[in-house]
């Protein structure tokens, strides 16, 4: 009997093995290729979503900044302002431009000590908090000289009725060409490109540019007279008075002077105290309430 059984066992082992046994297993494709794509995708969302921060309170972020900027903070900031005795004047902003539940911190800084051509030369911080760490967020240089300089503002957007950044930029050659820009910014989303602002590329900006209104002007004769003939081909809305030739631009596109002068006016200084500049000093960068 033990001998049947052994037989029947073996018979069925060799069917096995010859027409397989069990459901069939698919080939399963490779899902690595798509879960980089994802991946990437997913990063590159994460750049440019709002920041989540942990909200503090307006004391707890002041309190992070002033130990920040009177522990070594202004050494960077300052490098090219003079030197640490000289005669500074300061004013500050403590204020959640960016409604993430932490106030930044813009302070704009003149040295007194160094008058130029043009002014003295000041400096404009915007900084920010995160995992309780001081961050530069922007920076704008003005030297005083007749080539230009840049400032960083806090302003009131009058059709979003929001409060927004404000760059301006200025670059000058003399009598014969000049670029007057305003950026703006969409202070949710960081930028995943790095800019350069200014006459000698220091001004920065992390966030992302949401709108630029310029005015570029072009004297018709010598070294820019190429730039101001290619206006005069291009744009229809540019201004010739002078010997010279000034065309307004929004993100980049011709507009006419007086959408341009509409544009500008949109923009105002901010009438709620809590978002305007006061007088602070280095040892004490907060503003009294």
């Amino acid at each position: 009997m033990k001998t049947k059984i052994l037989l029947l066992t073996a018979v069925l082992l060799l069917l096995g093995m010859l027409f397989g046994c069990g459901a069939k297993t698919e080939p399963v494709e490779s899902t690595s290729a798509q879960t980089v794509a994802d991946s990437t995708d997913a990063a590159d969302a994460e750049e440019t979503q709002p920041r989540k921060a942990a909200a503090l309170t307006k004391a707890q972020a002041a309190e992070l900044y002033t130990q920040y900027l009177t522990n070594g903070g202004y050494d960077d900031v300052l490098a090219n302002l003079g030197d640490a005795e000289d005669d500074y004047e300061a004013q500050a902003c403590l204020a959640d431009v960016n409604e993430d539940g932490v106030c930044e911190l813009l302070m704009h800084i003149t040295n007194k000590s160094m008058g130029g051509v043009r002014g003295f030369p000041a400096v404009t911080v915007l900084f920010g908090i995160a995992d309780n760490k001081v961050e530069r967020l922007g920076f704008a240089y003005y030297g005083g000289g007749s080539g230009g300089g840049d400032y960083l503002f806090i302003k009131y957007d009058t059709l979003s009725e929001k409060h927004v950044l404000e760059y301006e930029e200025y670059v000058r050659d003399g009598m014969f060409f000049n670029t007057y820009a305003l950026h703006y910014f969409d202070v949710t989303r960081r930028d995943t490109q790095e800019k350069e602002y200014g006459l000698i590329g220091e001004g920065s900006v992390v966030y992302k540019t949401a709108h630029t209104l310029r005015s570029d002007t072009f004297a018709v004769t010598g070294a820019y007279a190429q730039d101001a003939e290619k206006i005069l081909q291009e744009d229809r809305h540019c201004k010739e008075e002078d010997g010279f030739v000034t065309a307004y631009l929004y993100d980049g596109a011709y507009i006419t002077e007086s959408d341009y002068e509409a544009l500008r006016a949109q923009y105002v200084e901010p009438t709620d105290p809590a978002y305007q500049m006061k007088p602070v000093t280095l040892e004490n960068p907060i503003p009294a309430d």
